[in-house]
């Protein structure tokens, strides 16, 4: 890989990771680990957000930076002063040997070429995974938070698998950062990370722009004159413009026979090549004619463009994008198949009443009632004056007449009946 990273940039990188106070927070064996690795150099992907060399740094970089700025605009707490720091700049640390170039088809002395402006993945890495892999190679420079490890881990969000969304979902209930950093990734990735790149070519004051396209161009007619051509290149997004990295070496054009008139057109301002890349709205088949979207639209109806090219595969990558795969062989990036968490729907009507239930099981025994009243004291309630014994005398002596009349009035031959009819066929033993 091209060491494309400067001293000065390296500087940069230091002065970002410190703290207000002015503390650094990267220790001397971890820039050489990321020197070494590749960390300044890898890109962020093989074609999407930051997919050339220096891509992986670059949107690091930005994912800090707007989380710095998160945390201080809507005043968020971390365990660790140091957390944005760390969680932004190494969140996406696993992809320091996850590319490669591939290979051109191009051999020299039998052995295959690598092909510069195009990556896939590395299946000789010794780590895989995403925010878990970046976790266990930050753990070898910092103990870190679980907060921290929590950040990293998930902030990919509501992309990462599916069956790890209740996963993702208890770690912002325990961890509310989680989700900003989530928010601040899909910031640098999808609103600043997206650069354009332009090449630069100027010679004997002659200065001309050209719109890069898999990172090649034709260079200008008009700067291949006599002398020495120099050549840079800048990206932009938004309202972001890199600066122009020139080359060490430019071009030296030998002098020659110079021709007698212009032999082509001029070539086209970059503003017209970027309308040429949008194309004519006036050769759509769409009623609006002034929507971009309308513009796309009718390229996916009619197929690459108007080629005839018709769709046969499409499928959902690793990190969520649908890749949708054209008859022609072209590969192209869909974006995000699927989306964040909505919102709560309104509750439904309540439904039918169930079945009732099986019978429950027999309750327990209750305790035993109080004893009640004998005959003897029923029959002394009702005024009886003798005595206990005398009373059961009495009774066995009048046991058929208390039968007719406990017959006679339908009464149940309990106690209260016995003494309440004993008191009304005789006299107290003690008055006879």
């Amino acid at each position: 890989m091209a060491d494309c990273f400067s001293k000065s940039e390296l500087d940069d990188f230091l002065n970002l990771m410190k703290l207000p106070n002015g503390a650094p927070l990267v220790p001397a064996d971890m820039i050489d680990y990321l020197v070494s690795y590749g960390f300044f150099t890898a890109p962020a992907s093989t074609k999407y957000h930051g997919a050339y060399e220096g891509g992986l740094y670059q949107h690091s970089v930005a994912v800090t930076k707007f989380l710095l700025r998160l945390t201080e605009d809507n005043k968020l707490i971390w365990r660790n002063e140091r957390s944005p720091y760390i969680v932004g700049m190494f969140h996406d640390l696993c992809k320091i040997d996850q590319y490669r170039h591939s290979e051109s088809g191009l051999f020299a002395d039998g052995i295959s070429l690598p092909d510069p402006s195009k990556w896939e993945y590395n299946p000789h890495t010794l780590l895989k995974g995403h925010g878990e892999k970046s976790v266990m190679l930050l753990s070898q420079f910092y103990a870190l938070t679980e907060e921290e490890i929590c950040c990293i881990r998930y902030h990919m969000g509501a992309f990462t698998p599916k069956e790890e969304w209740n996963d993702y979902t208890g770690a912002i209930h325990s961890y509310p950062n989680v989700l900003w950093t989530h928010h601040a990734d899909m910031l640098a990735s999808h609103v600043a990370g997206i650069y354009q790149k332009f090449a630069v070519f100027s010679c004997e004051g002659v200065t001309r722009e050209e719109l890069l396209t898999n990172d090649m161009c034709i260079i200008p007619w008009e700067v291949l004159i006599s002398g020495y051509i120099r050549i840079g290149v800048y990206g932009i997004t938004g309202s972001n413009r890199l600066p122009t990295v020139w080359t060490e070496r430019g071009l030296f054009i030998h002098p020659g026979a110079g021709p007698t008139q212009e032999a082509a057109d001029p070539s086209p301002t970059l503003v017209e090549q970027l309308l040429g890349r949008i194309g004519d709205p006036a050769n759509l088949k769409t009623e609006d004619k002034s929507s971009l979207v309308a513009a796309i639209n009718e390229v996916w109806s009619s197929g690459s463009g108007g080629s005839g090219a018709s769709v046969t595969d499409a499928a959902i990558n690793e990190y969520g994008h649908l890749i949708i795969t054209l008859s022609t062989g072209k590969q192209i990036d869909a974006g995000y198949a699927v989306g964040p968490a909505g919102a709560t729907g309104a509750t439904g009507t309540a439904g039918k009443d169930g079945q009732d239930g099986a019978p429950g099981k027999d309750g327990a025994d209750g305790q035993p009632g109080a004893d009640g009243k004998s005959a003897y004291q029923y029959a002394k309630d009702g005024g009886y004056t003798g005595t206990e014994a005398e009373f059961a005398a009495k009774l066995a002596a009048e046991i058929p007449a208390v039968d007719d009349t406990l017959t006679a009035s339908g009464k149940a031959a309990d106690a209260k009946a016995v003494g309440d009819a004993i008191s009304s066929l005789s006299e107290p033993i003690a008055n006879e």
